[in-house]
């Protein structure tokens, strides 16, 4: 009875938020979720056990294939409210936008844009694709859509973090542009100065494994530069750069 209840309550709340689905997409979208969040994994026959429905198991699980296969949700439609309702619910005085990109073995690459939220990231906007690295346009595509939904400046800061992937000038500069603080990694191969003309390549700093270090006014462009061998990986030098 009590799991009858609390997707009854799923249902409702879909639909007070305005999540665009019909009647029955929202049923079983409550469902679905309401399997995740019960289930030890995402195997269709480990979440049919968790369905708030009546039915065997086998028929539960086509039940699922049918939905996940089939039915055609607009991800903008569905997805935009659940994030619009989370953002104008944030708890901190930041929020930290997340960008990464997962591999399936060598056939999809997953581009997420998320929320760092505990240690979690919570997603906020994703791209499947075919497997390689991502343009500055998929990354800004995803940032211009996660955009409208967050909250005033005036309320919280608002940072980017991630890897070397995403450190393109267009992306820094969309970043800039929405006042936003941004770290992005960059390569120690690249090559700076500090305004005396002589360039060198970042490697050169000389950061111990484990160090930290700043420098102001680094010539790519005027930046800053926080520096970070970390301990637990081979020897690569990790940078970000930040507004300032």
């Amino acid at each position: 009875m009590n799991s009858v209840r609390l997707h009854r309550q799923l249902v409702q709340s879909l639909a007070a938020l305005g999540v665009g689905a019909s009647r029955p997409q929202r049923t079983n979208l409550a469902g679905l979720c309401q399997a995740l969040a019960f289930s030890a994994n995402c195997h269709l026959a480990t979440l049919a056990l968790g369905l708030p429905f009546v039915g065997q198991r086998e028929n539960l699980i086509q039940r699922l294939r049918r939905f996940l296969k089939t039915e055609r949700l607009e991800p903008l439609a569905c997805y935009g409210p659940l994030v619009r309702h989370l953002l104008a619910h944030w708890p901190d005085r930041e929020v930290t936008l997340v960008m990464d990109r997962t591999d399936l073995e060598n056939r999809l690459s997953i581009l997420t844009l998320g929320a760092a939220y505990r240690k979690r990231l919570l997603p906020l906007a994703w791209e499947v694709s075919d497997f390689g690295g991502t343009s500055a346009a998929r990354q800004i595509a995803l940032l211009t859509w996660v955009q409208p939904y967050l909250p005033s400046l005036s309320q919280v800061r608002i940072n980017f973090y991630a890897d070397t992937e995403f450190r393109g000038v267009d992306v820094q500069a969309y970043c800039r542009s929405q006042a936003w603080h941004w770290q992005v990694g960059l390569k120690s191969d690249l090559h700076f100065h500090t305004g005396d003309g002589v360039w060198q390549a970042l490697r050169t700093l000389g950061l111990q494994r484990g160090d930290r270090a700043y420098r102001q006014a680094v010539y790519l462009t005027p930046i800053s530069l926080i520096l970070c061998n970390q301990k637990k990986r081979n020897w690569r030098l990790q940078l970000s750069v930040m507004r300032v």
